[in-house]
C-alpha cells in the first residue's frame, strides 16, 4: 500500500510518541517535525543508497528513533551530565541525529567512514538547520582530534570489547562510553569486554535496561556503559 506523506508522517509521529511517553520524555512539535524530516529523507535516499532496511514508519520510529533516544532515558535516569558526544560509526545518524534535536544544547560529532552515507548526514545537517551537529568523514581508527568527549556512543559497529577500544581514546575523565546492545549479548562478550576495560582505565556499570515494543512484540535491549577513571 502507498501512503500519502501527511499519513507517513502521522504513523511515524503517533509511534513515536507512544514509545517515548513510556520514559516520560517529550519533545516539542518542531523536534517531532525535524525527526520525521529525517525519516523522509532517509527513506528517499536509501532508494540510492543502502542506508537501512527498516522503512516502515512506525517500525523506524521505535527502532531507529526510540532506540535512538534511550540514551536521554539513561541519561535522566543516571543523573550524568553530558554537554558533547561523539556518535562513531553513526551510519544515517544514528543514535546521532535525534539526539542532536533532542538535546539541542548538545554538541554533537557524528563520525561516519562511508563518504555517501556522510554526504546525506552533511546535506541533511544543513537542510534542518542542526547548528550543533558536525559531521566527520572518517574511521574511528584513523580521526585525528584533540577533543574529548562526555559521551561517546555506538550503535551495530562490533563487539563489546571493540567498542570499548574504539572510544576509550575520546573519552574525558569520567566520561561515559553507551554500546547499544540486544538482550542476548553472551557472558563471553561481556567477560571478554570486561576484561579489557580493567586493563584501559574503564570501569563498567550496571547496564541499562529498556524495552521497545513494536506492534506485538517486546524487544529488550541495553545500554551497556563504562566510565573514564
Amino acid at each position: 500500500m502507498i501512503f500519502a506523506m501527511s499519513d507517513v508522517q502521522a504513523e511515524f509521529h503517533n509511534a513515536l510518541r507512544e514509545a517515548l511517553a513510556k520514559w516520560n520524555l517529550s519533545l516539542t512539535p518542531a523536534q517531532f517535525d525535524l525527526l520525521a524530516a529525517h525519516y523522509a529523507a532517509m527513506v528517499e535516499y536509501n532508494q540510492r543508497v543502502n542506508l537501512t532496511r527498516i522503512t516502515d514508519p512506525a517500525e523506524a520510529a521505535v527502532k531507529h528513533y526510540a532506540d535512538s533516544l534511550s540514551v536521554l532515558h539513561w541519561v535522566e535516569q543516571a543523573g550524568v551530565g553530558a554537554r558533547n558526544l561523539l556518535d562513531i560509526g553513526t551510519g544515517a545518524g544514528f543514535p546521532a541525529i535525534p539526539l542532536a534535536i533532542a538535546g539541542p544544547d548538545w554538541s554533537v560529532v557524528a563520525l561516519e567512514a562511508t563518504g555517501k552515507k556522510v554526504s546525506f548526514l552533511i546535506d541533511f545537517a544543513r537542510e534542518a538547520k542542526l547548528t550543533n551537529l558536525h559531521v566527520e568523514h572518517a574511521h574511528s581508527a584513523h580521526w585525528k582530534t584533540r577533543r574529548r568527549f562526555d559521551l561517546v556512543t555506538l550503535k551495530a559497529v562490533g563487539s563489546l570489547r571493540e567498542c570499548f577500544e574504539q572510544a576509550g581514546r575520546f573519552l574525558c575523565e569520567r566520561g561515559h562510553v553507551v554500546v547499544f546492545k540486544t538482550a542476548g549479548i553472551s557472558a563471553d562478550e561481556t567477560a571478554e569486554a570486561e576484561a579489557f576495560a580493567g586493563e584501559s582505565g574503564l570501569t563498567v556499570l550496571q547496564p541499562f535496561v529498556y524495552e521497545l515494543e513494536y506492534q506485538l512484540e517486546t524487544l529488550q535491549r541495553l545500554l551497556c556503559v563504562a566510565r573514564k577513571a
